[in-house]
């Protein structure tokens, strides 16, 4: 059974710890809201479910410069015209696009995405 991330839509906000962090830390509203709920109910099955959900979340995370890459090749945009050096075709973008997802999926695997 592979643990899903936590559903979208996200909500990104600042994180309030300025003095620890220098103001460059940020979190995701409905994560955060996970794991305070399961801190709440002092339940250990609600924070492992939590802590698996973060671990796809880091995965999915990780995956996004790769995901970018792909849609950005099936959508033609940022790519020289066909026959030029750079042009990527379909099926190129198509495998690209299946090593992002699968990498997205890894959750603390080290997927090779450059193979």
């Amino acid at each position: 059974m592979t643990t899903e991330h936590t559903p979208g839509p996200w909500t990104v906000e600042s994180y309030d710890d300025n003095d620890r962090l220098n103001g460059w830390a940020y979190l995701i509203r409905e994560v955060e809201a996970e794991y305070e709920a399961a801190h709440r109910s002092d339940d250990d099955d609600l924070m492992d479910a939590a802590n698996a959900h973060h671990a796809a979340n880091l995965a999915l995370i990780s995956a996004a410069p790769d995901l970018l890459a792909a849609l950005e090749a099936v959508l033609g945009m940022n790519m020289p015209p066909a026959g030029q050096p750079g042009h990527i075709d379909w099926m190129q973008a198509a495998v690209m696009a299946q090593r992002a997802v699968a990498r997205a999926r890894s959750i603390g695997q080290n997927i090779d995405t450059k193979a």
